[in-house]
């Protein structure tokens, strides 16, 4: 009885819980049209209300834990065994755990998923169709200069609910134009990341409740410690005593050991030591908030910190108006803490001579270099780099919060566009007479095909033809296949083949004054086809026969007559428009065209492209600055234009764009083939109005195989009428998009469903015939005609190609102030701090120390300043690199010339950066004054930044990223710093590795120091040895091998020039 009563009292709190959720849902539906769409895995997607059985299930499910709960659903089950009630007998509604589907499930389950998103989609379109009915939105656009304080009025709700009662970033999804992704990580992981990101409260939940039962067990650092010593086994061992019995004696020595060692110590100290770094760098990035800045502050901070650890100057020797830079250096801790740990073990503790002194050989050795000699100073240097890392981590989590990322979002806008905003603004209408030409408030207009190859412009004149002439061509296309190396992936899940075929067969051709769009689903092979076509592939098979007007192609001149516009656009970032499209026909035009027409025809293609309004805009990086996506789309057309080629490749032009930029863009493709260019555009999936543009369409089938060839027609009806002669394939609603339509019926999907391959019905086709006829006729040359012929690869000698890249990299250079002027900044403050720092300890010779003062300095300004410069200007290079790729695959210049520009730009900063370095330290630091050795001074310090920079670069041009480069290059520093000679001095260093010491550049570059300023020295010290006696037999410097050493840094300076040179030219990253 009792029991029963239980479970009538449940029955009745569920039927209540469904009566509830009835109401909610009714009530819910004049607010909002999410509340009243069916869940995907709710009993039937054809009703609007959930029945009483399927709440009652919910209902018991909500009931569950909530692991439990998050891993189950419910699906209709049984009937005809299709998943649903709907076509056979009655489905019954069953529980189902997710993750432990069947077939039966499965199918259920996708059929419902499919059949739920067609009547989603329609009665969205209903609830919006109703809600613009009810509603009209006024729509003002506000053009916002300088300042980005925007002003917002008005109120969001979301479900009712203002923006102040919950996170709307917890609960909308926000989806960039700028896709940014970590590069190194794959699709599978990247997504694995945001999933488990978005299921911790999920775990959090789950962990809870687990850690509610039981209690923690176990530690990660313990069970390392168990590992590495071997206690593992008896881990939940009693350790016992004389009158307990426990675990073994050794393994009782190794539990002092884990207790008293110092080995784990130190290996505590610099644990907290490596966390401390990161979170000093953690913070410096987030509070530099610019690549290039955070390195130059970052080694600044570093600087300090090292230069004041009491290891290069002794704190004895530090001045008294920088002591505290000496207590706030979190190395001083560091360094105290493991010397403290190391010298007063029991390998230090040691009497040289018990009568002189009492103390052991550790605690003298601390004194000798000023370090503390207590004990306590151990704990004293591990609490502090606790505290530290405490302190840095709350500052990086405040320079995220409050902290605003460097530049504006905001695009150029030209001054039309100004006019008009404001003009909207206002509630004004503006002239058409008013605006020239390039005014986008003609932005939807003159997108129109016309057969003959004219188009009407908005003075209402003819256009044809400019004013360099070219000659027309056309491209076929036979039987054109393309194979790549079978990926491992593929091997391990037993496909065989040494092989993966991405193209099989493709024959078409292309013809001027022709707008073809080529087109297919994802994985089709568009983008694979036009870079197989325009040669841009750098790896693969290809196979077929590919002809420019009747004659074979050859690369090294086909890429004088075609142009290719990518996807990505990419550009200099620190140019003007019309600086970057001088840059484009001075190295692309033919070597008779003059300036002035050059020039004259330059000013031609802005206008034709619409870009004269935004002539003296910088192009600036995507999404932070200078031009908006839809600019960069026209600049990168009116690069390739200003080529004047005859074919012209365009890879996804409309790509990221709205509407209104979208027809801005293909309004600019429209005018080039205008001109009677041949253009081909793949094109993912385009607004009626732009697929309307095209004239031919060629379309591609998921594995490399086409499927309709052929023209458009008026309204696109060829292509439906080809489409809809196919027996099963359903007829196109009136006012749909015919390129969504055709897109729709082509996939694998609907060839499973009709039982046909259209890629075979189409080569039974008329059509096919007909472009084959096309191929064979395009394929023979014209009477009359000739092969293209050039009788140099480039169109600029080598000479001018130097001239050309040097041009724009100064331009690059002198616009770049957060890599020179902050570069510059650095080193006048540094040498200013060495300069107080190390106040006049250059001329001060009586005591060993004295010299290693005076060489520390000279360590602290090579190392630092050096990897500075080698840190800073991989960034820059990597972005250049970039554009280096895709300008040199257009044929504009050799890797030489972009090398020679890249390295000879560094010559006149390096020697700035040099000069206001030797001069203020040298002065400061009073070093002897005498010409000959000033000069010494100012040739290593300006020899020895610029091989740094020069490694820099060449690290880039050797590695696939600047973040590898970055890595590889943090193994070199710490093995030329280790080497240096300061460190350890040369005659000390293992016999084995003495031949490193000749190997390392800044171990040459201290000979050269050291010797240069006392290698002449007779003078004696307080222990009556000569200075230049000392430096040769305490650090192996001798002042006769000056003139040596100074060539041999050179020479690594011509080392690492030639070598990023080699890189450039020979090795090739970009993977096409």
């Amino acid at each position: 009885m009792g029991s029963a009563a239980v479970g009538m009292d449940v029955a009745a709190e569920l039927q209540k819980v469904a009566s509830m959720r009835r109401d909610s849902g009714g009530s819910r539906s004049g607010s909002s049209t999410w509340w009243r769409a069916p869940d995907a895995f709710s009993r039937s997607s054809s009703r609007m209300e959930e029945d009483d059985e399927e709440a009652l299930r919910w209902a018991t499910l909500e009931r569950l834990p909530t692991y439990d709960r998050v891993r189950r659903t419910i699906l209709p089950l049984g009937g005809d065994g299709e998943g649903d009630g709907h076509n056979g007998g009655e489905a019954a509604l069953q529980v189902v755990d997710l993750l432990g589907l069947g077939p039966l499930e499965r199918r259920a389950l996708l059929e419902r998923l499919v059949r739920i998103a067609d009547e989603d989609n329609e009665r969205f379109l209903l609830k919006l169709k109703e809600c613009v009915e009810r509603e009209l939105w006024y729509i003002r656009h506000w053009v916002i200069i300088g300042s980005n304080d925007e002003q917002v009025s008005g109120k969001v709700t979301y479900n009712g609910h203002e923006m102040d009662e919950f996170v709307p970033e917890r609960t909308a999804a926000y989806i960039s134009q700028h896709d940014l992704h970590i590069e190194e990580m794959t699709v599978r992981e990247t997504l694995e990341f945001s999933a488990r990101c978005q299921d911790m409260l999920t775990e959090l939940s789950r962990r809870e409740k687990a850690c509610s039962m039981r209690g923690q067990e176990a530690n990660v650092i313990s069970d390392y410690i168990l590992k590495i010593l071997g206690l593992e086994i008896c881990a939940d061992t009693m350790v016992g005593d004389e009158m307990l019995r426990g675990i073994s004696g050794g393994q009782r020595k190794r539990v002092t050991t884990v207790k008293n060692a110092r080995f784990f110590k130190q290996y505590l100290l610099l644990l907290a030591l490596n966390q401390m770094a990161a979170s000093l760098f953690r913070f410096v990035g987030g509070a530099a908030r610019n690549m290039i800045v955070a390195n130059v502050f970052g080694s600044f901070m570093l600087l300090i910190f090292m230069v004041l650890d009491g290891f290069i100057l002794v704190r004895d020797k530090v001045k008294k108006w920088w002591i505290w830079g000496y207590w706030i250096s979190p190395l001083m801790y560091a360094q105290n803490a493991i010397s403290v740990n190391e010298m007063l073990g029991h390998s230090w503790d040691k009497f040289l001579n018990s009568s002189v002194s009492n103390e052991t050989l550790g605690v003298q050795s601390l004194k000798s270099r000023g370090v503390f000699p207590e004990a306590k100073w151990y704990w004293i240097g591990l609490g502090a780099l606790l505290g530290f890392v405490m302190l840095f981590n709350c500052l990086f989590t405040l320079a995220l919060a409050y902290l605003k990322p460097y530049g504006k979002s905001h695009p150029s806008i030209s001054e039309e566009e100004l006019k008009e905003k404001y003009a909207n603004l206002n509630g004004n209408a503006v002239a058409e007479d008013n605006l020239p030409p390039g005014s986008s408030y003609l932005a939807t207009v003159g997108i129109t095909r016309s057969g003959s190859a004219t188009v009407e412009n908005h003075s209402g004149t003819m256009q044809r033809g400019m004013v360099l002439p070219f000659s027309p061509l056309s491209l076929t296309f036979n039987n054109i296949k393309y194979f790549v190396d079978m990926p491992q992936e593929m091997k391990t899940h037993g496909v065989v083949g040494d092989r993966l075929e991405l193209l099989k067969g493709i024959s078409g051709s292309f013809r001027p004054g022709v707008l073809t769009a080529l087109m297919g689903v994802s994985g089709a092979g568009k983008t694979t086809l036009m870079d197989v076509l325009a040669g841009r592939k750098t790896s693969g098979y290809i196979e077929g026969n590919i002809s420019i007007s009747g004659y074979p192609k050859k690369q090294e001149t086909f890429a004088r007559v075609s142009g290719y516009c990518e996807q990505n656009d990419i550009h200099s970032p620190q140019v003007t428009v019309y600086e970057s499209l001088v840059f484009s026909a001075w190295l692309r035009l033919p070597r008779d065209v003059d300036s002035n027409t050059r020039k004259m025809f330059i000013e031609e293609v802005m206008e034709l492209v619409e870009l004269k309004p935004l002539r003296n805009a910088l192009i600036g990086l995507p999404g932070l600055n200078g031009l908006s996506t839809e600019q960069r789309k026209r600049l990168t057309i009116a690069v390739e234009l200003v080529a004047n080629p005859s074919i012209i490749f365009m890879d996804e032009p409309t790509s990221g764009l709205d509407a209104r930029a979208a027809a801005i863009v293909m309004r600019t493709v429209r005018n080039t083939v205008d001109t009677g260019r041949t253009v081909v555009c793949t094109i993912h999936q385009p607004s009626i109005d732009i697929f309307e543009a095209f004239d031919e369409l060629f379309l591609m089938k998921r594995g490399g195989e086409e499927i309709y060839v052929g023209p458009l027609g008026h309204r696109s009806s060829e292509l439906i009428k080809y489409f809809e002669g196919i027996e099963g394939v359903k007829k196109i609603k009136d006012g749909y998009n015919p390129a969504t339509w055709m897109l729709e019926v082509t996939t694998v999907s609907q060839e499973q469903i009709l039982g046909v391959d259209f890629s075979d019905l189409y080569k039974k086709s008329e059509l096919y015939q007909r472009n084959k006829a096309l191929i064979q006729e395009l394929s023979q040359p014209p009477a009359g005609s000739t092969d293209l012929h050039f009788r140099n690869q480039y169109s600029q000698p080598f000479f001018m190609q130097c001239l050309a890249c040097l041009w724009k990299q100064n331009l690059s250079y002198w616009r770049n102030p957060a890599y020179n002027a902050i570069r510059l900044v650095f080193t006048t403050v540094i040498a200013l701090i060495f300069g107080t720092i190390f106040w006049d300890l250059g001329g001060k010779m009586g005591q060993p120390q004295d010299l290693f003062n005076a060489m520390g300095s000279m360590y602290a300004a090579v190392m630092f300043i050096g990897i500075l410069n080698a840190t800073s200007v991989q960034p820059v290079v990597s972005v250049e690199r970039t554009v280096f790729y895709r300008e040199r695959a257009a044929g504009m210049y050799s890797a030489l010339p972009y090398a020679f520009g890249q390295v000879t730009i560094e010559l006149p900063y390096t020697l700035a950066q040099s000069t206001i370095y030797g001069i203020i330290v040298y002065s400061m630091m009073g070093f002897e004054w005498t010409v000959v050795k000033f000069f010494w001074y100012l040739f290593f310090m300006y020899f020895t930044w610029l091989y740094f920079t020069f490694y820099g670069m060449m690290a880039v041009g050797l590695t696939p990223s600047y973040h590898v480069a970055s890595i590889v290059s943090t193994l070199f520093y710490a093995i030329w710093n280790l080497f240096s000679g300061f460190v350890i001095p040369r005659p000390k260093v293992p016999i084995w590795w003495k031949w490193y010491c000749w190997a390392c550049p800044v171990a040459w570059t201290m000979y050269g120091l050291v010797v240069s300023q006392f290698g002449d020295i007779t003078t004696p010290m307080d222990n009556g040895v000569p200075v230049n006696v000392f430096v040769e037999k305490y650090f192996g410097f001798k002042h006769s091998w000056l003139g040596v050493v100074a060539v041999v840094v050179l020479a690594f300076t011509v080392l690492f020039a030639f070598l990023f040179g080699f890189a450039i030219m020979k090795i090739n990253f970009q993977r096409r």
